[in-house]
């Protein structure tokens, strides 16, 4: 197996490589090429940039801390600074895709099934000076939770909207909907066009960035490359670790937190064996 590229399709599509290098005893794979990999988006690299700045659920920001930064060879030979993360983090930052399972359903039914909630675009208002924060959501109830807890945190990823409720205090805003949206794949439009009328002051981008409108993970890609990234773990293949690889493949496992309890597994059956 090549030490600095894992190679997930056939040679055919062989430039689609993982890129990977041996640190603190284990694997790490750069974030970027899976994002690549199992989006297909055009640009990978924004992809992930738009998920670090829009998802901000504290499991997902605990998780992106635990990347890494190693140097791994770019397009251009040169090695170049750029996200790792070893297996289990992959794993875990799997589940947080902002497209993730959206290809497994049929439209807008299925978005619904989360109870209580309310798609569609929000503002946080500051009453005082009339400045807004614009944004859109699947689940506006639990999406102004997350605001509320980063503002008294202080830690909110819009600066200018956290110093004016630092300044002004949480009795000056108001939280409140602006348009329903039947169909969540819609939020980034009608969101962007509330963005470009109103232009709200405390938005750090021009663009929506609702991850709703982002490329879709396909289960039979992620079964293949999460199959892959198991199967380079281990250099001795038990039952147990084949039947883990093909439950991966045909979707019967997700990813998640806890994937790291398949290694565990798969560990003390071979000392079992042994």
């Amino acid at each position: 197996m090549d030490e600095t590229g894992l190679a997930i399709f056939d040679e055919e599509h062989a430039e689609q490589t993982i890129r990977r290098v041996w640190h603190d005893g284990r694997w790490f794979f750069s974030v970027i090429d899976i994002v690549g990999l199992l989006t297909d988006a055009p640009k990978p690299r924004q992809y992930w940039f738009d998920m670090k700045r829009y998802v901000q659920d504290e499991g997902f920001r605990e998780l992106s801390e635990r990347c890494v930064q190693l140097k791994m060879p770019s397009a251009d030979g040169k090695q170049r600074i750029t996200d790792c993360a070893d297996f289990c983090t992959v794993m875990a930052l799997c589940s947080y895709f902002p497209a993730w399972g959206r290809s497994r359903y049929e439209p807008a039914d299925d978005y619904a099934a989360e109870e209580g909630a309310i798609a569609g675009v929000y503002a946080i208002t500051n009453e005082i000076t009339q400045g807004q924060y614009i944004g859109s959501s699947r689940n506006i109830p639990m999406r102004f939770k997350q605001h509320l807890s980063l503002l008294r945190r202080g830690i909110h990823h819009a600066k200018r909207l956290q110093e004016a409720w630092d300044s002004a205090g949480a009795p000056s805003f108001q939280f409140e909907i602006l348009e329903h949206v039947a169909d969540p794949r819609l939020l980034s439009s009608v969101e962007q066009r509330y963005l470009d009328t109103s232009q709200p002051v405390y938005n750090s981008a021009a663009q929506a960035l609702n991850h709703s409108g982002l490329p879709s993970v396909s289960p039979d890609q992620w079964g293949i490359v999460v199959a892959e990234l198991f199967d380079s773990q281990s250099g001795v293949h038990s039952p147990l670790h084949t039947a883990i690889k093909e439950a991966i493949m045909v979707g019967a496992l997700r990813p998640g937190p806890n994937f790291h309890l398949l290694l565990d597994a798969k560990a003390y059956a071979l000392e079992s064996c042994g």
